[in-house]
């Protein structure tokens, strides 16, 4: 939990072991699979019930996007800690409402940074092209979708994945070492960023366990989410050292067959 740790990190870079952090998190499920399969469903089902409500939805999820994601890690930390864990432990991320909720509303203003910028070029090219009086929706269409606007998609869908996958360890930079939420995701952005090609390699892996888990349908995913969030975790873990104190995390799953 050290930031000395986290600065040498930056500082000097680190090895990024993809491979041991998804089999310590296929371990995880092993030892621990029935409350993060079980979370997993809880989140599912709240996300659900979040969707279907009319303009408030958007709010809501200030407040409980990060608190719920955070919280595959923090049951994983607690089961580490004690060899024992409760369902309970797993919603402790709405300890850390507060900063949370600041820290999902400076995502949401980074990408509004991005995006605004990109609408109001699409914006602009239909009134240049004088069909917002017409309102032919084929017409429209056809004037948007060109090279330059297919263009700036694949420039803005790049963006956001690498935008994504830097900020992603702010959360747990908030909950796990205290930081404010400018702070975190500055760090998080520096960490992930010394060592980019591996961390992409990285979410490469993630994509085909959601997709492996999408061909397997619902209950799949229910799978797949927790093999993913506790393999960042590991990953976070290690890169900051948050378990120095302890070696229970490399002797996960020694005594599993």
């Amino acid at each position: 939990m050290s930031e000395r740790r986290i600065q040498e990190a930056i500082s000097n870079g680190y090895e990024f072991k993809t491979n041991e952090y998804f089999n310590k998190s296929f371990n995880m499920i092993k030892e621990n699979g029935a409350f993060l399969i079980l979370y997993a469903f809880v989140c599912f089902l709240i996300s659900i019930f979040v969707g279907v409500l009319p303009f408030i939805s958007l709010i809501i999820n200030v407040f409980i996007s990060f608190p719920l994601m955070v919280g595959f890690a923090l049951g994983v930390h607690k089961y580490l800690k004690t060899r024992d864990s409760e369902f309970g432990d797993f919603f402790n991320g709405f300890d850390h409402v507060g900063p949370l909720a600041v820290l999902y509303l400076l995502n949401m203003l980074i990408a509004l940074f991005f995006l605004v910028p990109f609408f109001m070029i699409l914006f602009g090219s239909i009134i240049s092209s004088g069909l917002i009086d017409t309102v032919q929706i084929e017409d429209v269409i056809e004037n948007i979708i060109t090279p330059f606007s297919i263009s700036m998609i694949t420039v803005m869908i790049i963006l956001g994945v690498y935008l994504s996958v830097s900020l992603r360890w702010a959360p747990y930079l908030v909950v796990f070492n205290k930081f404010q939420p400018i702070n975190a995701l500055k760090t998080s952005f520096k960490l992930v960023n010394k060592n980019l090609f591996n961390q992409l390699i990285f979410l490469l892996l993630t994509v085909l366990i959601i997709f492996g888990g999408a061909i397997a349908f619902l209950i799949g995913l229910f799978v797949a989410l927790p093999i993913i969030l506790v393999a960042d975790y590991f990953a976070f873990a290690d890169v900051t050292g948050l378990n120095d104190e302890t070696s229970e995390i490399d002797d996960l799953g020694k005594d599993l067959v």
